[in-house]
Order: C-alpha cells, then sequence, then structure tokens
C-alpha cells in the first residue's frame, strides 16, 4: 500500500516574524492585547432567595461603648502607664 504525499501551498498566507530564541524557548507564538476596555458596565445580579441573602452592613454613627465602661478604660490605662 503506498501512501502519497500532498503538499498545499497557501499564497495568500501572510509572512512569519522570526522568533527569538527566548520566543522559541518559552513557546511564544503571539503576543495577547491585554487592555481593558475603559466602559465596561457590570450588573451584579443576585439570584438567591431573599431568606438566604445576608442582611445589609449597618453602619451606626454612635459609639457602641458606654460612659460607664469608657471611664474604667481611662482609668486601667492611667494604672498602666505608671
Amino acid at each position: 500500500m503506498s501512501e502519497s504525499i500532498e503538499q498545499v501551498i497557501d499564497t495568500n498566507a501572510e509572512p512569519v516574524s522570526e522568533q527569538t530564541s527566548e520566543d522559541k524557548f518559552f513557546g511564544v507564538a503571539s503576543e495577547i492585547n491585554t487592555e481593558t476596555p475603559k466602559d465596561i458596565e457590570v450588573e451584579v445580579i443576585d439570584e438567591r432567595p431573599e431568606e438566604d441573602r445576608r442582611a445589609p452592613k449597618v453602619e451606626t454613627t454612635e459609639p457602641t461603648v458606654d460612659d460607664e465602661t469608657l471611664e474604667k478604660v481611662k482609668t486601667i490605662l492611667k494604672i498602666a502607664s505608671k
């Protein structure tokens, strides 16, 4: 059984640029454009049911420490600094 080998030549192909020895070593065949577009808009949709979601964080302006505890801390700091 004989096999025939056909050679196809693409006449419209662009010439391949020469690779440096470093590119050959690391296997770099082409460069990838990593620039990100500035006009990307992202919408996050949480499809979990309401009962499975965490409650939103609540920021308070009131101190959570009462005056009595604050005085105790001040007294301890005075004693510790002596």
